[in-house]
């Protein structure tokens, strides 16, 4: 069972609310109201707290550089943003999916790109959203999600480059322990015996 937050409206007043449901069908129809409409209904994520062991949907820096790739080709290709995430959706088949599906299903809705990403800012930060906003104004959202997937590439690189380089003073201070361990352990009692 899920809380799904709604808006509806009659034209003239709206009414906002938390509804429980076991689906999104449900919710709608348990909301609905004759002469009015509904214009938002979207499923509350739960909160972290209260929940340390839920399984969160991870899209990992290398995913969001391949999406963000997939998506400045297809549309620099003049392939309609609804098809190119439909796309993508069908290449993956794993819980990222989940994500871009509903990324898609904003989109089909009416919204903006930046609005259905800026939904999902665990995985989409708000310079990336304010990026591809921006490149939505200007007609430039090609450009945009090309300059975003060379970004994200040297930040990759960049994290590489300083997980490596903490590798080796990791090791050697490891080494360092547990050589101390052993001589505390072993070598020092023998001493003090003699």
């Amino acid at each position: 069972m899920g809380i799904y937050l709604y808006e509806i409206t009659d034209k003239v007043n709206s009414q906002k609310g938390k509804i429980n449901a076991d689906t999104i069908t449900e919710a709608a129809q348990q909301i609905k109201k004759p002469g009015w409409f509904i214009v938002e209904l979207n499923e509350i994520e739960e909160s972290s707290e209260g929940s340390f062991f839920r399984r969160r949907t991870k899209f990992p820096l290398y995913e969001k550089i391949n999406f963000t790739d997939h998506l400045a080709s297809s549309v620099g290709a003049g392939t309609p943003l609804q098809e190119a995430l439909e796309a993508y959706v069908e290449e993956e088949d794993d819980k990222k999916s989940e994500i871009i599906d509903t990324i898609s299903k904003d989109i089909q809705r009416g919204r903006k790109l930046s609005e259905a990403m800026s939904k999902h800012s665990s995985v989409f930060s708000p310079l990336y959203v304010a990026l591809v906003q921006a490149g939505e104004i200007t007609g430039s959202l090609d450009e945009t999600l090309v300059y975003l997937a060379e970004e994200l590439r040297r930040e990759h690189e960049f994290v590489s480059k300083v997980k490596s380089a903490l590798f080796y003073p990791i090791f050697v201070l490891s080494v360092a322990v547990v050589v101390i361990v052993l001589v505390l352990g072993l070598v020092v009692p023998r001493i003090i015996e003699i």
